[in-house]
């Protein structure tokens, strides 16, 4: 990573790292930790195609999730199986647009109020652009924080949710989830990411 790169999101990181004073493995040297922010703070274009299934009260649903991340804005592609159809977001900070299977174009400000009007369901994508990642998000406070052998994130509590991530993959030498189970406000989601772009 670009050392004055490094510098300039050092102090973003330990705001976020110091709220909590991680739980971690013997003999883990906590600037690992420190250096995983950093490098995945740095990467501010990212993909992935991964396999959900998502528990409600009321239901199950499993799809497979196409997800592509520019800085703040994102394209989220929900494709159910068995032909029972594809929703496409695409959101900004400010504002988020859906296509149902009906092809109808539908807008809110944020994606949980689309979710909720078109799926039955919503997950907090605010949190879950970092989590997936396997780091916190930002300028809020979370408890519980673990961390495994590596010094990556195993697990936390954050904005009502649980996070833990059972397993990691090396993409370009950087450590990313694989496999994530999210529990919290009703709503079970388990993830196994098939393929990360970076």
């Amino acid at each position: 990573m670009n050392i004055l790169r490094s510098v300039a999101l050092l102090p973003i990181v330990l705001l976020a790292a110091c709220s909590q004073a991680p739980t971690i493995e013997k003999d883990v040297d906590p600037s690992r930790w420190l250096q995983h922010q950093l490098d995945i703070t740095a990467i501010s274009e990212w993909k992935l195609t991964s396999r959900i299934g998502i528990q409600t009260e009321k239901q199950g649903v499993s799809a497979t999730l196409h997800w592509q991340q520019l800085l703040s804005n994102y394209d989220l592609h929900l494709i159910a199986p068995l032909g029972q159809g594809s929703y496409f977001f695409n959101g900004s900070p400010n504002s988020v647009t859906m296509i149902g299977p009906d092809k109808k174009v539908y807008q809110a400000d944020n994606a949980q109020t689309l979710m909720d009007s078109g799926l039955g369901f919503s997950v907090y994508l605010d949190g879950l652009q970092y989590w997936v990642r396997g780091i916190p998000e930002p300028n809020t406070t979370f408890s519980e924080l673990s961390l495994d052998a590596e010094g990556r994130l195993i697990y936390m509590k954050q904005s009502g949710f649980s996070i833990s991530i059972l397993r990691y993959k090396e993409l370009n030498g950087i450590s990313l989830p694989e496999k994530l189970v999210i529990r919290g406000d009703g709503v079970q989601l388990r993830m196994v990411v098939k393929q990360w772009e970076i």
